[in-house]
């Protein structure tokens, strides 16, 4: 499988890329914006797709702010969305568990915002935020069981991005997790996440690994690269996936999700992959990590649209 360099096609062939798709979706972080600077022209090229008749989703790994806040987010940025347009980890968790019909109460390793996730579709959660844990004294001693207090009749772990993950946290989903009845799920293993400065922090995946390992049991992710939200959400709203345009920059996620269903993938070189990392991925057989494009930039699809 081969990678197209988007701007090396022919004026006609550049024109045909832009029929070829009716929906559009696309990754935030990395591609939008790098935490809070949006990528330059990414907020013209949303709109003239929108404006051309394209009907766009964005669909964001994060899991640490609910839809409603994502709105608020772009919208402070320059950008345009709309509640029901955002694919976010958050909401997608708390859609699974409502899907499955859970009734249950769900032990959040992650932030509040997977707890306002989980209210909205009323099911039981606890955990989100700071753990009220206090140390005995010196912080040299181990922790026995009179330390840590389970709560009755939880049937699943949900582990997202957590600014306050602690051992105590780790300790009590460990715990939660040794009955194999309790679900176990992630709202994404992304490694790392790109921010402003060209820097990248530890993402949910870290926290997600430290859960695994010391339960030994795997995850099932909610975010990208599962099928889910193509399956539960797109799908059954009427989208057909191979006329639908995935962007995003990191190939074991975003590109991974898009090739899953026949979609159209591109990957920008704005946030964790370049071409250069298409070789690799190549020569090491890991055809599902190749976009049918690359380019430099999200806002290259605005220089296409320019074309006489």
């Amino acid at each position: 499988m081969a990678s197209t360099n988007l701007m090396s096609l022919g004026n006609v062939e550049k024109k045909d890329f832009l029929k070829s798709f009716d929906y559009f979706i696309c990754d935030c972080d990395g591609v939008l914006w790098h935490g809070r600077v949006p990528v330059p022209g990414a907020q013209e090229v949303l709109k003239n797709l929108v404006s051309i008749g394209k009907k766009r989703f964005y669909f964001t790994n994060n899991s640490a702010l609910t839809r409603k806040q994502f709105v608020e987010k772009f919208n402070s940025l320059g950008f345009d969305a709309k509640e029901e347009e955002i694919l976010s980890t958050a909401w997608l968790t708390a859609k699974y568990l409502k899907n499955i019909n859970f009734n249950k109460k769900v032990y959040v390793v992650g932030g509040t915002s997977i707890k306002e996730e989980l209210d909205k579709f009323e099911i039981e959660n606890f955990g989100a935020g700071p753990d009220n844990y206090e140390a005995r004294g010196s912080s040299n001693f181990t922790l026995e069981s009179s330390d840590i207090e389970l709560v009755p009749d939880v049937g699943a772990v949900v582990v997202g991005y957590d600014l306050f993950f602690s051992y105590p946290k780790v300790a009590k989903a460990k715990c939660y997790l040794n009955d194999p009845k309790c679900l176990f799920l992630a709202t994404n293993k992304d490694e790392k996440i790109p921010i402003a400065g060209g820097l990248t922090v530890p993402g949910s995946g870290a926290l997600v690994a430290a859960v695994e390992v010391c339960s030994d049991r795997k995850a099932d992710v909610i975010g990208k690269p599962s099928p889910f939200a193509i399956d539960h959400v797109l799908i059954p709203s009427g989208i057909d996936p191979k006329r639908c345009l995935m962007i995003g920059d990191k190939c074991s996620t975003d590109i991974y999700f898009g090739n899953q269903r026949g979609m159209i993938t591109l990957l920008v070189e704005t946030g964790l992959h370049r071409y250069t990392d298409l070789e690799k991925f190549k020569s090491s057989g890991m055809d599902h990590l190749i976009p049918s494009y690359y380019t430099s930039s999200v806002a290259d699809i605005s220089k296409i649209m320019r074309l006489p």
